[in-house]
């Protein structure tokens, strides 16, 4: 049963954070998605989430670098 109750919460995490991403709030994105790897269950959703992160991460980075041009 412990498993099934990793994987709702881990559901439930990565539909924060992709919430979070459709509103365009990256940095609280990326703090779900790293929560989302730490109660991953599957090499897939680990991968998805490690994307997801990396993929937020990369967008504050270039929203703050078009913010000093």
């Amino acid at each position: 049963m412990p498993p099934k109750k990793s994987s709702n919460k881990t559901r439930h995490l990565a539909h924060l954070a992709s919430n979070a991403e459709r509103k365009k709030k990256y940095d609280i994105a990326a703090q779900l998605w790293e929560k989302v790897l730490q109660h991953a269950l599957s090499n897939e959703n680990i991968e998805w989430a490690f994307r997801r992160k990396n993929f937020c991460l990369k967008q504050i980075s270039s929203y703050k670098k078009n913010q000093y041009i």
